[in-house]
């Protein structure tokens, strides 16, 4: 999981720095504060693990989005970002014994530098510790078993590369030196493919231990369920996997009917299964979850168009003795939101960001996904975190203070504090009734 992450110039993130929680960590401030900036720090550095450097300005909105515009006429140089974190992997499988589980730590960082209209990687470095029980992240890990430097200078139009790695990380299955020569990687790093691509993306072919980092921050874009993107009838080639927008939910809703049926499964010529993030997602756990939002809901129906070459979802009602089998495109906004949200919840299983999840819904479904995103979290094989952005009063009440991170701009820049005296603030609210939200919009939580 990523634990820390700091960056200089990134939009209006200067001189910036955030610890991540486990579990649920909830961006709250007024318009313009710069919560939407943090956001896209994150998914930008997820672009970086697996785009070039050029592809990933782009999905970011391009180079005039990212950087730091210093006034009016002039932006900054350098954009830099350090991420620190920690995750456990089985390292190996001996027949016979109980499989080793190491426990690893990463740092990695990227200077992005902007010299007449071009941009380049003029340095990365990553650094990675291998350990066999989970430290503390303040931990001094002293010397790392991976350490990888690089360095491009404009001027000269050359690289320069070192590698250093101890006999821990050569014995690691990790690890191919046993079978390449420290020279060829080292020259493999040298090469200008990484003026445009991430140490992280690109190493993976000789130091497969960056396949950890990466999938570690494999996050993609922000959650921000839109219901008429929704409600859009999807084709049958699809692959599974709600998007940003919500798009693909009909696909990811039929995997999962799939990834659920007894016996042989048909499918279509022309479709494709693809995966779904979490395969034990069950159809009766969505269609619970739709029932917060209306008891009357009583399944959930996936059906293929094999003449439009269409996946069209129905949710099935019961009122009284009636029934009635309802298509997507025809519920609300709430509904419709609602359903692609926790979709999106139950079928992750990493770190995950949502902006504004309470556009739409009704104040009791607000305090719902609180609870929902706290279940999903906590059942992870490895601990992970869920970014939030929100203004909801009725959101917050249904927070914990230590879950909360209070956001303001000051001179055009961002910054980013949590509540002091949490212990204080918890017992307050057990004793006034009021919820968290109350005392964040009385100005209580203010920095």
């Amino acid at each position: 999981m990523l634990r820390e992450i700091f960056s200089n110039n990134f939009r209006s993130l200067v001189d910036f720095q955030l610890s991540i929680n486990k579990g649920i960590n909830v961006l709250v401030g007024p318009n313009n504060a710069g919560k939407s900036n943090i956001v896209k720090l994150f998914e930008f550095v997820s672009y970086l693990a697996h785009f070039s450097l050029h592809e990933s300005i782009g999905k970011a909105g391009g180079a005039g989005e990212i950087f730091y515009k210093k006034n009016y006429n002039k932006i900054s140089e350098n954009i830099e970002i350090t991420g620190i974190g920690d995750t456990g992997k089985f390292d190996s499988w001996i027949f016979g014994t109980t499989p080793k589980k190491n426990h690893y730590y990463y740092k990695f960082s990227f200077t992005i530098s902007l010299v007449e209209n071009q941009v380049f990687f003029s340095k990365q470095k990553l650094q990675m510790w291998i350990r066999e029980r989970k430290l503390s992240i303040d931990v001094d890990l002293d010397v790392p078993d991976l350490d990888v430097h690089w360095h491009y200078d404009v001027l000269t139009d050359k690289t320069h590369a070192e590698l250093s790695y101890s006999k821990k990380y050569e014995k690691s299955q990790f690890s191919r030196m046993h079978s390449i020569k420290k020279e060829d990687v080292l020259k493999f790093i040298s090469n200008k493919d990484f003026v445009d691509n991430s140490l992280i993306k690109n190493l993976g072919h000789f130091v497969l231990l960056t396949s950890i980092v990466q999938d570690d921050i494999n996050t993609g874009r922000a959650y921000n369920i839109d219901p008429q993107r929704v409600r859009q009838r999807e084709d049958i080639a699809e692959s599974s996997g709600i998007l940003y927008d919500g798009s693909r939910l009909s696909s990811t809703l039929y995997a999962i009917k799939q990834a659920n049926a007894v016996g042989p499964q048909r499918y279509p010529i022309f479709y494709f299964r693809r995966h779904v993030s979490n395969n034990s997602v069950k159809m009766i756990d969505v269609v619970n979850h739709m029932k917060l939002a209306d008891d009357c809901v009583k399944s959930i129906d996936v059906e293929l168009d094999t003449i439009d070459n269409r996946i069209i979802t129905y949710i099935n009602y019961v009122y009284g003795q009636e029934e009635k089998k309802v298509p997507i495109a025809y519920l609300s906004d709430g509904s419709i939101k609602w359903l692609a949200l926790i979709t999106a919840v139950l079928t992750n299983d990493g770190g995950f960001y949502v902006e504004e999840p309470e556009n739409f819904l009704h104040p009791k479904l607000q305090e719902e996904i609180v609870r929902i995103l706290r279940a999903k979290l906590d059942s992870l094989d490895e601990e992970n975190f869920a970014i939030v952005t929100t203004h909801s009063e009725t959101f917050l009440n249904a927070l914990y203070p230590q879950e909360i991170i209070v956001t303001k701009m000051e001179f055009g820049k961002t910054i980013a504090r949590r509540p002091e005296y949490v212990n204080d603030i918890d017992e307050m609210i057990r004793e006034s009734g009021f919820g968290l939200g109350y005392y964040y919009v009385t100005g209580a939580l203010e920095i």
